[in-house]
Order: C-alpha cells, then sequence, then structure tokens
C-alpha cells in the first residue's frame, strides 16, 4: 500500500507525463509484452536520411558519418556484439 507522499507523487507524474501509456493495466509485464501487437518493421538503409535529419533537429550537430556507420553495421551485422 503506498503512503500519502507516493500517491501524490504517482498522481503528479501521471498528471505531467507527455507520454501515452500503452502497458496492460493486469501487472503482468512479461506476458503481456510477449503478446504485444504493435506494428515495427526493420529498420531499412533509406532510412538513414530521416534519422540523420531528426538527429541534426535535436543536437544541432552534424553526425553523419557516425549514422551511415552504424546503419551500416546494423544492416550488415558487422557491430553484433555478444
Amino acid at each position: 500500500m503506498m503512503n500519502k507522499k507516493q500517491v501524490s507523487s504517482q498522481r503528479l507524474a501521471e498528471q505531467y507525463s507527455m507520454e501515452t501509456d500503452y502497458s496492460d493495466p493486469g501487472g503482468d509485464d512479461y506476458d503481456a509484452l510477449s503478446r504485444d501487437r504493435v506494428p515495427v518493421r526493420s529498420l531499412k538503409a533509406s532510412d538513414a536520411e530521416a534519422i540523420i535529419k531528426i538527429d541534426r533537429k535535436i543536437t544541432a550537430q552534424n553526425r553523419r558519418s557516425y549514422y551511415q556507420q552504424k546503419i551500416s553495421q546494423v544492416l550488415d551485422e558487422t557491430g553484433v556484439r555478444v
């Protein structure tokens, strides 16, 4: 059971959260995730320009070579670490 301070903090966090909570309210996080039905496609080389543009807008830096290298590693599976 939560005390008053925890309840207040929880309400405040919920009130100002900008992110939509899509989690299953059942509390069975691991089972819920295994049934997740959110469609996500795989990364394509053609996604690089959009990723670079978004990053440049957020960071005000040109990190094109970094992203080109990372995307190449992901698509060619050369940067996989175990």
